[in-house]
Parts: structure tokens; sequence; C-alpha cells
């Protein structure tokens, strides 16, 4: 990925090379959030009006806002936006924890809302705490009520109320996008949820030859909430093939960012950078593919999403907001140029380029797996 938080690695996700970081920047005369708005909109436009239905589910800072404005949508033609995160957090509530144990936070909750509502400006977000008003469990306050939203959508997707099964020839095009995997939290905070999942316990573990350190909390707590993640995918995967819509159907899975935790030796630059968190997922199955796993070892970014998702099926794809078409020579031509800022808030949306808060970009070419290939640039 071409940056270790959202703001960065979004925009190329969903609109390809043109909006890398180094290259958003060089558009100075646009603001960037009408360049992060059109990254979002350009695959929907582009297979809506290649005659696909479109659905579009939480597009990440759409309209330069956390919680997505989907009115950038609204004048699209055979494009549905919907904002699903959190809407099924009160059914798991009641499931994890008993719909008792619901109804006496919500009265709790109602009660020091009230206090809430009386309190000075600058107490109202201390006692508001994102919505938790003063949880017991302070160490998972804020990332339970997160992780609940996230999770709830994923658990419940192959439910009738998220997924139909149509024979309508009509073609479809899904973007759907979960942030389940940015709430790290132990198996203990989240209690039936971790029948779901493989328990490992603290100690490296050699794969495929190489060394993955799981040597504290937050190691365990992100290795549980991937697998969490990928466990609840899967079922979603296997209702499409009980269903028959699995092999006409051609699915990327893939991230925006990794995360820098240390956990590969091989992967910490001498000058500091760690790989781990620009190396995302990405995961594709072609139409119809029977073939068995593989990995495969070209030179990918998640940059490259919007061309596999289009390949054979839109001809000569153009960015309907620049009339460039869409191409990946500059990864084949020349290096790549990748920030390494910790500035994870956004940038003033009316601003023209990123605030990298004295972050630095680096180039890559070929394996990101060599750190030969990467070099600081000033």
């Amino acid at each position: 990925s071409f940056g270790k938080y959202t703001s960065y690695a979004t925009p190329s996700l969903f609109g390809g090379y043109e909006y890398t970081p180094y290259e958003f920047d060089k558009r100075d005369t646009v603001s960037v959030r009408d360049k992060h708005n059109e990254s979002l909109k350009m695959m929907p436009a582009l297979f809506s009006k290649n005659g696909y239905n479109v659905s579009v589910c939480d597009p990440p800072y759409a309209n330069y806002d956390y919680v997505p404005d989907l009115s950038i949508y609204k004048d699209m033609p055979n494009v549905k936006a919907y904002n699903l995160n959190g809407k099924f957090a009160t059914r798991l509530e009641a499931e994890l924890d008993g719909s008792e144990s619901v109804i006496q936070k919500q009265n709790r909750n109602f009660l020091i809302y009230s206090l809430f509502r009386v309190s000075p400006l600058f107490m109202k977000n201390v006692i508001y705490e994102d919505g938790n008003y003063f949880a017991v469990n302070s160490e998972s306050k804020y990332f339970m009520r997160n992780f609940i939203d996230a999770y709830s959508v994923l658990k419940y997707l192959k439910d009738d109320s998220l997924t139909k099964i149509s024979n309508d020839p009509q073609n479809q095009f899904l973007l759907f996008q979960n942030e389940l995997p940015h709430y790290h939290i132990l198996p203990s905070m989240y209690n039936s949820a971790n029948d779901r999942v493989v328990e490992i316990k603290d100690g490296d573990k050699i794969l495929d030859g190489k060394k993955l350190k799981i040597r504290n909390k937050s190691h365990l707590a992100h290795y549980y909430v991937n697998a969490l993640t990928y466990k609840s995918i899967a079922e979603w995967l296997n209702y499409l093939k009980e269903q028959g819509v699995y092999d006409n159907t051609r699915i990327i899975l893939v991230s925006d960012h990794g995360r820098e935790l240390g956990q590969f030796d091989e992967l910490i630059h001498p000058e500091g950078l760690d790989v781990e968190g620009v190396n995302p997922l990405l995961m594709v199955k072609d139409f119809n593919a029977k073939a068995d796993w593989k990995t495969c070892d070209d030179f990918m970014t998640n940059a490259d999403v919007p061309i596999i998702a289009m390949q054979n099926v839109i001809k000569d794809p153009t960015n309907p907001y620049t009339n460039k078409k869409l191409s990946n020579d500059m990864k084949k031509n020349g290096e790549l140029k990748v920030t390494d800022s910790d500035e994870f808030n956004l940038t003033s949306g009316d601003a023209k380029t990123f605030d990298y808060k004295g972050g630095h970009f680096w180039s890559v070419h070929d394996s990101i797996f060599d750190m030969k290939n990467w070099k600081k640039i000033d």
C-alpha cells in the first residue's frame, strides 16, 4: 500500500495509480476532498455506465467525513449506497450478552445521557466517551463499541436482510467495506465470538520457513480479529456457493494498509521502516476459477484493484474525472513512492495536498520483501 493509514492508502485502492499520495498531490488545484471522492466514485461510475447495478457499502471517508456521506453518489444512475456499520449491533449484543444485559446497559446509558445533556460544553466529550458513557471495562470500551458495530455486519452478512439471491440476469457490482480488523481486542472481551477462531498461545510461529513473532497482547489481539474476519467472510462465501452464485462472481479481498507490529525481522528496514505496515491483504478469485490456492510473487499493490476488477469486463476503462485511461504502467516503468507518515487524522478536506506531519517518502520497486529495493527520499 502507499501509506500506513486509511487517508493515504484508500484513494489508490479505489481509484488506481492516479491516486497514490505522490500523484494525488501533483493535482494541486483540486481539493483533497474532491480527489478522495473521485476515487470512491470511479469504479461505481464505470460499472454503472457499462450496465451494472451498483451497490456501495460504507465507503471510507466519503466526502471526507468520518461517517461516510453517501450524498456523493446521489446523482449517479443505478448506484445505491448504504451505511451498514452499527445497524445490527443491538442484535449482536443481545446474542452475546443476553437481552436483559442489553436492556440494563441501555437504561444505564440513558441515565448518564441525562447528565451529558446538562453538563457544560467542555465536559460533554469526556462524558460521551465515544458512546460508551463511562463503560466499566475501561481497557476495551472504545474498541468494543466499534468492534460490535463492524462485526455484526459481517456476522449477519448472509441474512436475507443483507444478501438476496436472484435469477435476474442483470449484472451486479458490489463495493463493500468493513472495519473489523481495525478493532483488535482479545477474545475474552467478546465472549462467544471466540468460538469461531482457532486459539493460539504466545510464542514465535514458523510459517513457510519464516518466523512470525507472537509475543504480546497486541500480537494476539491482531491475530484473533483477523482470524475472525476471515472466518466471517468464509461463511458468506460458502453461502454464495450453496446458492450457486460463487462461480459466476469475481471476488477481490483487499485491505487499504497493513500494521506495524514488528513481527518479521526481515521486514524491518535498517533506517526504521516496518514494511509490515504497508503490506496489505490482496486475494483474487476470478470467474469460474477452479484452481487450487496459490501465492503469486508478482510485484503487486492495492492500486491494481480497479484494473483487476474491470479486466475483460470493461473495455479500455477511462477515469471519468480525469479522462485518463486506467493503467499500471507506473508500476512497470519505475519506482513507486510510499509515505511512512504517522499522521492518521484526516487532512483538511479543503486543502489541495496531504499533510504528512514530518513523514518521509520511500521509493520501492520489484519485491517489497527485499530491503535493498527500498530507499528513503529526502
